[in-house]
């Protein structure tokens, strides 16, 4: 495992990491401070990664400036990966797409603002079935995009969604995910009765967060419920 997160690597350094330490399973290079005005691996560093390291297994690129290019290379050669990081990043709905349909095997994801909708959401359910560790924290995920992820991802333990899952979302989840043990939903439009529907189905649940929503004291009632 390798592990140089926060620092200012660029293509140069995906390179050198390639070519001398083949043999890797785990690498993260999230670079989430500096992603802004440093130096980043880009699509370029992506390529070479996915292309020279195929016995990756979890990868963190955070904030490194990948888009489609990046991302279709990581689909096409990777395809032992378990679990991805590629928040913050350039990826559209193509890169994405490309993502679900070819890396069968992921257990864990991460894509916290890139911008994923309803649509992103159904085909993470669809060609994702294993995933026990959902994150797609500030994305444009709405109450039909968090439903199908509820009915198709059965195994998820962990779900991070920051957006807007509103009541009906949260109803779904509460359906169809009777074993989740962590529950993060803030600001996600959440009012009285999707707390009640969470309070009243999950039982498994560890850690629940509804922060910034509309949950009024009798909402609150429902959901400290399950805790």
């Amino acid at each position: 495992m390798l592990n140089l997160w926060h620092n200012q690597l660029g293509t140069a350094g995906a390179l050198a990491i390639a070519e001398n330490l083949s043999r890797l399973t785990s690498l993260n290079l999230e670079n989430s401070v500096h992603f802004l005005t440093g130096t980043l691996i880009g699509d370029e560093g992506a390529v070479v990664i996915a292309g020279r390291l195929p016995g990756l297994a979890s990868l963190n690129l955070v904030g490194n400036g990948v888009g489609d290019m990046g991302a279709v290379s990581v689909a096409s050669h990777l395809t032992n990966l378990t679990k991805l990081d590629l928040g913050r990043t350039g990826i559209s709905p193509e890169g994405l797409a490309a993502l679900t349909e070819g890396l069968p095997n992921l257990t864990s994801l991460s894509l916290d603002c890139i911008h994923v909708d309803n649509e992103g959401a159904a085909a993470i359910a669809a060609h994702l079935p294993n995933l026990t560790d959902l994150n797609l924290n500030f994305n444009a995920v709405g109450d039909a995009g968090s439903a199908a992820l509820a009915e198709g991802l059965s195994k998820l333990t962990r779900l991070d969604l920051c957006c807007d899952a509103g009541d009906e979302g949260a109803a779904a989840i509460a359906t169809h995910l009777p074993n989740i043990n962590t529950l993060l939903l803030s600001e996600c439009g959440i009012s009285d009765e999707g707390a009640g529907a969470i309070g009243a189905r999950l039982r498994n649940l560890s850690i629940l967060d509804l922060s910034g929503n509309d949950i009024t004291d009798k909402g609150l009632q429902g959901a400290t419920g399950v805790l």
